[in-house]
């Protein structure tokens, strides 16, 4: 898994978050994957201020110069390169031992008003793996 994709998971996984389960299993699951994606934002969040820190342009007081469209104002084309490179392998760097993908299971839900949409489920499939009944071996009934 790339750290990319980690970035990319956090927001739907907070809202993942405050829905309400009913296996302490997947609650455990969910609050150590959490754990792990923060400590890989908090990561990347720290990585991007080296890079700007070494890249950029600075003002006069120190502080990276921001240009009108809210982007970050390199030193010359040289740190251009180098800035995009780097920040390119730090997007593309593998993550995943230390973020692993949870199971859940459509019966893990308290509720099935709680079950996600398929929008939110596919922005959570690089840390999810959803399963339904018949995976389980079990049929439901109408």
């Amino acid at each position: 898994m790339k750290l990319s994709e980690v970035l990319a998971v956090r927001e739907p996984l907070n809202k993942l978050s405050q829905l309400h389960f009913s296996n302490f299993r997947v609650v455990r699951s969910l609050a150590n994957l959490i754990k792990s994606v923060n400590n890989e934002v908090d990561f990347f969040n720290e990585s991007f201020k080296k890079l700007v820190d070494s890249y950029a342009e600075k003002d006069e007081c120190g502080n990276p110069v921001i240009v009108k469209n809210g982007n970050i104002k390199l030193k010359d084309e040289e740190a251009k390169a180098a800035f995009d490179k780097e920040y390119a392998d730090l997007l593309n760097l593998d993550v995943s031992d230390n973020v692993h993908k949870i199971t859940i299971y459509e019966s893990d839900f308290k509720s099935p008003d709680d079950i996600l949409t398929p929008i939110e489920m596919m922005n959570l499939d690089p840390v999810i793996d959803w399963c339904s009944e018949e995976s389980l071996g079990k049929t439901t009934q109408a």
